[in-house]
């Protein structure tokens, strides 16, 4: 059974996770953004501060430039 179609017939995470055969965290999650009308892909993150300054920041910032050792491996 799909896991919003199992919440909307009992409305109990529980008992909708143990229909659909998944946890009841994630019944939890899809059922919090279906209430707040967001879609399952979108993200519902706050604005970060970085945010404003992302598009000053060049995508090859230097780090395609490493080489890879065991030393750099480990940070990966």
């Amino acid at each position: 059974m799909e896991l919003l179609a199992a919440f909307d017939l009992t409305r109990c995470a529980f008992s909708a996770a143990q229909l659909a055969g998944c946890d009841v965290k994630a019944v939890r999650k899809y059922a919090d953004r279906l209430e707040t009308a967001l879609t399952p892909g979108q993200t519902d993150r706050s604005e970060r501060l970085i945010d404003q300054f992302l598009p000053r920041v060049p995508s090859s910032a230097g780090w395609a430039k490493l080489k890879e050792t065991p030393a750099t491996r480990r940070w990966r």
